[in-house]
C-alpha cells in the first residue's frame, strides 16, 4: 500500500492543540492516484482522525471508474455503440 510522507506527520502539536483554538483542517494533495491505491489511504486517515479527533481533507485524481449500483453484475452493463 502507498504512504504519502504526511501520513506520517502530526496532524497539529498535540500539547497545544488545533492552531488559535479553532478546528483546523489539513489538506493532503495526493494527485494522480489508482482508485485503489486512493481508497486505502482515504481508509487510513479516516481511522487517524477518529483517533486523533481531527480533520483531513484528501484531494485526489484517479482514471474513471464504472460504479455498479446495490445488486447489480457486470452482465448487466451495456457498452455504447
Amino acid at each position: 500500500m502507498p504512504c504519502t510522507h504526511a501520513e506520517r506527520m502530526p496532524l497539529y502539536d498535540q500539547r497545544h492543540g488545533p492552531p488559535f483554538g479553532r478546528p483546523h483542517i489539513r489538506c493532503i494533495r495526493l494527485g494522480l492516484t489508482d482508485y485503489g491505491a486512493a481508497l486505502a489511504v482515504q481508509r487510513r486517515w479516516h481511522a487517524r482522525c477518529v483517533a486523533e479527533r481531527a480533520n483531513v481533507v484528501l484531494l485526489t485524481q484517479h482514471r474513471p471508474v464504472l460504479t455498479l449500483g446495490y445488486r447489480r453484475t457486470y452482465e448487466q452493463v451495456r457498452p455504447s455503440a
